[in-house]
């Protein structure tokens, strides 16, 4: 019995860890794998940023169809291959008729080539992926811009929201409207 509890709270640990990624909140615990392309060690904390580790996460939402996770999955891959990169997905229910398709893209940011090399493929690989309709759930400040210039009505409306809930700006100012 003792067997079966301790496996049920890590499993429940996981869980909790996986819906607070989902919610925009990742532990380094989730950030673990970021390591592995980096050339330094990451140090006590697992902060990707000490091991100058590299990571860009694609994250379109698509409808829960085998067509769409075929087109994304065979889009992101193409784009991986081609700048060098090892396809790494993960594919999260958002709801009864929705993914999200998590591409990591990982990097040495120490490595400049590599650095250049994944930024060009996340803006390749983005611009491709609104061109046929599938619009990141998040994305770093990179890609903001063109997520933004694929839907200016919305983002119109997003602003208006934003300034009504937050008329000083407070909450992440510039993060994800521009100022």
């Amino acid at each position: 019995a003792l067997g079966f509890v301790r496996r049920a709270a890590r499993r429940a640990e996981k869980l909790k860890m996986w819906v607070e990624f989902l919610q925009g909140r990742p532990s380094y615990q989730t950030l673990s794998g970021a390591h592995w392309r980096a050339r330094k060690d990451p140090g006590p904390t697992g902060d990707p940023l000490d091991s100058r580790s590299g990571l860009l996460w694609i994250s379109p939402v698509l409808p829960m169809t085998a067509e769409a996770v075929e087109e994304v999955s065979r889009l992101g891959r193409a784009h991986f291959h081609r700048f060098g990169f090892e396809f790494q997905v993960t594919l999260s229910m958002l709801s009864d008729r929705a993914l999200c398709e998590l591409m990591s893209l990982h990097f040495d940011r120490a490595n400049p080539e590599e650095a250049r090399r994944a930024a060009a493929c996340q803006e390749s690989l983005v611009k491709e992926l609104l061109d046929r309709g599938y619009v990141p759930y998040r994305c770093g400040p990179e890609a903001l811009g063109q997520i933004q210039a694929a839907a200016p009505e919305y983002w119109d409306v997003a602003r208006r929201l934003k300034n009504a809930l937050d008329p000083r700006n407070v909450i992440a100012p510039g993060r994800y409207i521009p100022s």
